[in-house]
């Protein structure tokens, strides 16, 4: 039963995360992650390292850096899949639907994914990239949550549990926000400050190219249905005067 093992993997998972991230708050000071020259991306490896030593702060640092990696591949083919959903179905341009010959994969669509993650890496420092990746996600969210909720007898679903998540997605994403503000106006942050500009910037430039591409996937559409109607209105012609023959 695919769809409750998916209920319960994110259930379990969420769990798991939670207990890991209480453990580590309980087993050092916060002030390790912030003050001086403390690395908070290196939190795990900081509440390992009294209990296993050097040893396991190196450990657990390899742990974290390898699920960083799986977790960045698992999100790098995942969006590269919906980029190439999105061009089948006509949402955005169409090269980005053509599969290699061999392995059968969207390989416009990777290439074009990990180029938009390596400008990313580049420009911006980690802080940036995870505070600007954390306002998009929440929208992904309640946008899918939404799109359960509007095709919801398309796909029986039921409706009060999509827009609870659209809810929370908007919820989340407002306090969110109004995070990063405070953080701007108290402590004039650039990192929250460059965020919350290149926010509205990539959800515009996205419902703008999906627009345009709509448009002009929909006028080429009518172009061939009037080109199709044509060539029957032609055949028919033909047809009437070899009758009148």
């Amino acid at each position: 039963n695919i769809p409750r093992s998916v209920y319960w993997t994110i259930i379990i998972t969420t769990v798991i995360y939670l207990l890991v991230s209480f453990c580590t708050l309980a087993a050092t000071s916060y002030l390790n992650f912030t003050e001086g020259d403390a690395d908070p991306e290196f939190a795990l490896a900081i509440a390992a390292e009294p209990i296993l030593g050097y040893a396991g702060f190196i450990l657990i640092s390899f742990g974290a850096l390898f699920s960083t990696a799986s977790a960045f591949n698992a999100s790098l083919y995942g969006s590269s899949r919906v980029v190439y959903v999105m061009a089948r179905e006509g949402v955005i341009f169409n090269f980005f639907k053509k599969l290699s010959r061999k392995a059968r994969v969207p390989y416009i669509s990777i290439l074009a994914i990990s180029g938009f993650v390596a400008i990313l890496a580049i420009a911006l420092n980690i802080e940036q990239i995870t505070q600007l990746a954390g306002l998009i996600f929440i929208s992904m969210f309640a946008a899918v949550c939404f799109s359960c909720f509007v095709l919801r007898k398309e796909v029986e679903a039921n409706g009060i549990i999509p827009m609870i998540g659209f809810i929370l997605s908007l919820v989340g994403l407002g306090v969110n926000v109004w995070y990063q503000i405070t953080q701007v106006i108290k402590e004039g942050t650039a990192g929250n400050l460059l965020s919350l500009i290149l926010f509205p910037v990539v959800i515009l430039l996205a419902f703008l190219g999906s627009f345009l591409t709509i448009k002009f996937s929909t006028e080429r559409e009518q172009k061939v249905q009037i080109s199709a109607d044509s060539g029957k209105v032609q055949e028919v012609k033909s047809e009437t005067k070899m009758k009148e023959v």
